[in-house]
């Protein structure tokens, strides 16, 4: 998904946008077509092994309003501790958003995309869910500072100069 996005090249008018991206747009219609039928293969296949979730990876909603109403839920006391995740790194992209370039902010789509995703499918309490986000994250955060950065060392230099 982050290929795609960061390989798409944006068009004003659609005939332009499908000329130029035809490709990329073949490989992702083949791919979701490819996941698809294995999906419901594969469920079709095993729609009769007994057994069941020995967890509850579709309460996040139930975690995410719990985390504001300050209820305890079953994976943890205080949901509220769930926002210090990666020691709340997550927070530094957001904050230097005006210094994110165009690969970021699609990186950073991206990212709102796979967590979404991870809302309604994964046990979010698992940090191994995040192997692919913390990519995204680690990314958007080096690109945020480095322009941070960049921008505050630029007026710093122009105020030491008459």
């Amino acid at each position: 998904m982050a290929g795609v996005f960061l390989l798409l090249k944006p068009k004003q008018n659609a005939r332009t946008f499908f000329l130029e991206n035809h490709r990329i747009l073949i490989h992702l219609a083949v791919q979701t077509f490819l996941w698809i039928f294995s999906r419901v293969a594969l469920s079709h296949i095993f729609k009769d092994n007994p057994g069941a979730f020995f967890e509850t990876p579709h309460s996040m909603p139930d975690f995410v309003q719990r985390m504001w109403t300050g209820e305890a839920h079953w994976a943890m006391e205080k949901p509220i501790r769930f926002l210090c995740l990666f020691g709340g790194v997550w927070i530094i992209p957001l904050l230097t958003w005006k210094w994110q370039n165009a690969s970021a902010k699609k990186l950073m789509l991206v990212g709102l995309i796979y967590l979404s995703a991870l809302c309604f499918r994964s046990n979010m309490m698992e940090t191994r869910v995040y192997n692919e986000f913390n990519v995204i994250l680690i990314v958007t955060t080096i690109i945020g500072l480095h322009g941070f950065l960049k921008k505050s060392r630029g007026i710093q230099s122009l105020s030491r100069h008459p």
